[in-house]
């Protein structure tokens, strides 16, 4: 009966309702109730807390913007929270990082470098954190990071990186706009 009335209150909004989906050949088709109370529940927060996660914990996060806005800045006040030189970035708790943080510098890193001063540069204490924990990579890796992809991730380790920050992916991977490197990356 409550099916039959739940149907009757669709049509009159101009719903359109599935049919049951009965038996699904394959368990990754779900409606979409399922498929956002899968998702319900405590996310570990990279950045964030609560409801409000901005980068949950194990997923990459992408900060995507126009030339100018402050990505690196961003960026940077991620590493220097992840080190626990900071406690907040844009007002939202940063879980402090197991290892180290590799940051590729790959576009302008003199002014990076210039930035990254400005923010810790007078704070004495934060030296020995940055000399033991940050590592910076001046310039585009030294493979392709499209083709190869593993790379990457064996090179952080090697490092004791356990977050890697790229700046930016446009000098990574210059030729963005093709469909085979945004699915590369």
């Amino acid at each position: 009966m409550l099916a039959a009335q739940t149907r009757t209150a669709d049509a009159e909004r101009g719903w359109t309702t599935l049919p049951p989906l009965g038996e699904v050949p394959d368990p990754r088709l779900v409606d979409g109730l399922s498929f956002v109370l899968g998702a319900v529940g405590d996310v570990p927060a990279v950045w964030g807390n609560g409801d409000d996660v901005l980068w949950a914990s194990g997923e990459p996060l992408l900060i995507v913007a126009p030339d100018g806005v402050g990505k690196t800045t961003l960026g940077q006040r991620l590493a220097l929270a992840l080190l626990e030189l900071d406690r907040n970035v844009l007002g939202y708790p940063v879980a402090p990082v197991d290892g180290g943080v590799l940051y590729i510098a790959a576009d302008r890193p003199a002014q990076g470098a210039r930035s990254l001063w400005r923010m810790v540069g007078h704070d004495t204490k934060s030296h020995g954190r940055l000399k033991e924990s940050l590592l910076v990579w001046k310039g585009p890796p030294p493979f392709n990071v499209v083709k190869e992809p593993e790379r990457l991730a064996n090179w952080a380790l090697e490092v004791g990186a356990s977050v890697v920050i790229l700046d930016s992916l446009g000098f990574i991977a210059p030729e963005l706009i093709k469909d085979e490197t945004g699915s590369a990356l």
